[in-house]
């Protein structure tokens, strides 16, 4: 839809100089890996609803634990929300210092292994995902 894109030139003239220079501004603009790191955890459960309230509810235990500098976004259905009968959300944890990230990680996760939901819902966490769906 953008034939005059930036992109779309550099990819013309094989100038993979100047895309990755502009996919950088734009990921430094958007504080996108690799100015940070992001932890995605996924979760899945057959009922509707389950697995997003399961991730609310770690997210706001989560918040509460959270040194300054790691963020926690809003939990939401997954792009494609039903799939083999289960349903999908995800969570994404955002920082700027990896060392206060695993930290952090290391004390959300033993209490999420205290909530009892956590048994009924299928999760996992992805540090450095490869894509966000």
């Amino acid at each position: 839809w953008h034939p005059g894109h930036p992109v779309f030139k550099a990819l013309k003239t094989h100038d993979y100089t100047s895309f990755a220079e502009q996919e950088l501004q734009q990921r430094k603009a958007a504080n996108y890996p690799p100015y940070c790191h992001f932890v995605l955890m996924r979760a899945e459960a057959t009922a509707s609803g389950e697995a997003l309230h399961f991730l609310q509810r770690v997210q706001a235990l989560g918040r509460t634990m959270a040194p300054e500098g790691v963020e926690l976004l809003s939990a939401v259905p997954s792009p494609m929300e039903r799939r083999a009968g289960r349903y999908r959300a995800q969570l994404l944890v955002q920082s700027n210092e990896r060392k206060a990230l695993h930290g952090f990680l290391d004390q959300w996760l033993s209490a999420i292994e205290q909530e009892k939901q956590s048994k009924r819902v299928r999760w996992s966490l992805d540090v450095d995902p490869m894509d966000l769906f």
